[in-house]
């Protein structure tokens, strides 16, 4: 890899989320810092990429536009992966602040890119200590980067540099400050369509074995049906042809019907499994804008959660809650934590739920919590968690 630069995929998915801050009202998200952190030589590299992907009519469009801002604001917005971007941050955050609030005291984001959390780290995840880990020379170009734009690392940053197809992710974080003991929560977004079957299978199993029990996964995958070419969908065929038009092709995904077993031979429940429908319904039902992820049929964009097998007792469903119209997603977030024990003590276990769970294996039966240890892949969004003594777990 360069490390005198940054993968187009994670410039663009930097700025896509800057970009729904910025315009998109409401917002799902609070992320300016891609706005900071994109040179505008980046920025004429992104807008021609999009603007090559787009039909012809949206393309003249685009290029009539006076301003580089506004030619790459307008063609990034209709990039079709556009909602998936910004519809998995909020799915992934919703689900760390309810990790947070069960006692999780570290984030291990996987494959960091340019994720800026650890930069605007919202109040309910104040007191976390945050492992980015990525390949040394994209740390590299982050590092130096940052350094450019005059931004102090918080103390409670750690870069973890690996190349993980050549070092297994738990010996990468037993040369940081990581913890095995200490409840954590784990973040893979957008990566597994880069990696091949069996590079998902052995990092899920990493991510397994060296996270403590009631810890929690969320990570995105694409249906494996979108690479045939009689059940790819048009919006994924037009996804695909830019991405390997930039050098940075999907290789690889998972059969959604498939994914319970898969996860539950390495020894992972899955707790839920959202598709297109779910994560429209969810975050985008009462949205003018056209913010809608066009998932149903690709399942792109899909939310799952599991937790180690050993704890039986069924877990009462997650509540499904739609964000005020308004400010403050970290304003939401804490509200959210502090209702989390009400909402938990409404709902009756066994209660229906769209998506599909699972609990991991190798849990000791003592433990009662949601999370453990995530030791396999599955779908695009999707969440792992281990039993713990105190809560009863949630699906």
């Amino acid at each position: 890899m360069d490390a005198t630069r940054a993968s187009l995929t994670a410039l663009a998915t930097s700025l896509m989320r800057a970009i729904h801050t910025r315009l998109d009202r409401p917002a799902l998200i609070h992320d300016p810092w891609g706005d900071r952190l994109v040179s505008d030589e980046e920025r004429e590299s992104l807008s021609r990429a999009a603007e090559a992907g787009l039909d012809p009519a949206d393309a003249e469009r685009v290029a009539a536009l006076g301003t580089l801002s506004e030619r790459v604001d307008a063609a990034l917005r209709l990039h079709p992966a556009y909602p998936t971007i910004v519809v998995r941050t909020r799915y992934a955050e919703d689900a760390m602040a309810e990790s947070v609030a069960r006692g999780a005291r570290q984030h291990v984001i996987v494959g960091a890119g340019m994720d800026s959390f650890a930069l605007r780290q919202p109040a309910f995840a104040r007191g976390l200590e945050i492992f980015e880990v990525d390949h040394p020379a994209t740390q590299e170009f982050k590092r130096r980067r940052l350094r450019d734009c005059g931004v102090a690392l918080p103390h409670r940053l750690h870069f973890v540099a690996a190349d993980l197809s050549i070092e297994a992710l738990g010996s990468a974080l037993e040369r940081s400050s990581f913890s095995r003991g200490e409840l954590s929560f784990f973040s893979w977004l957008g990566v597994t369509s880069y990696l091949t079957r069996e590079a998902n299978l052995a990092t899920l199993g990493e991510i397994a074995s060296c996270s403590a029990p009631a810890s929690e996964l969320v990570f995105t995958y694409i249906d494996q049906r979108e690479f045939e070419p009689d059940t790819s969908s048009p919006e994924t065929l037009r996804i695909r042809i830019g991405l390997e038009a930039a050098g940075e092709p999907w290789v690889s995904g998972f059969f959604p019907a498939l994914l319970a077993e898969e996860l539950r031979a390495t020894g992972l429940t899955l707790l839920e499994d959202l598709g297109g429908d779910d994560l429209r319904a969810r975050y985008c039902a009462r949205r003018r804008d056209g913010l809608t992820p066009d998932l149903a049929a690709t399942r792109k964009s899909s939310a799952s959660r599991s937790w180690p097998e050993g704890s039986r007792k069924p877990a009462p469903p997650t509540a499904v809650k739609s964000g005020p119209p308004n400010p403050s997603v970290s304003a939401r977030l804490q509200a959210e934590d502090e209702a989390w024990p009400r909402i938990l003590a409404s709902q009756r276990p066994g209660a229906t739920e769209s998506g599909r769970r699972m609990r991991p294996t190798n849990v000791p039966p003592s433990m009662t919590s949601r999370y453990r240890r995530p030791r396999t892949s599955s779908p695009p969004f999707q969440r792992f968690r281990s039993p713990s003594e105190r809560s009863s777990p949630r699906c």
